[in-house]
């Protein structure tokens, strides 16, 4: 599972949601240490 920073998350949001809503788990992180998930509702 690849961490992607916030600055990257916040710029690839709708991207992030489509492969979310294909099955897989994003992890976002900040200083290289995960903080929150997005997973299908």
């Amino acid at each position: 599972m690849r961490i992607i920073n916030i600055a990257e998350a916040k710029a690839s949001l709708s991207k992030l949601v489509e492969r979310v809503l294909q099955g897989e788990e994003v992890v976002i992180g900040k200083a290289g240490k995960p903080v929150a998930k997005l997973v299908p509702f």
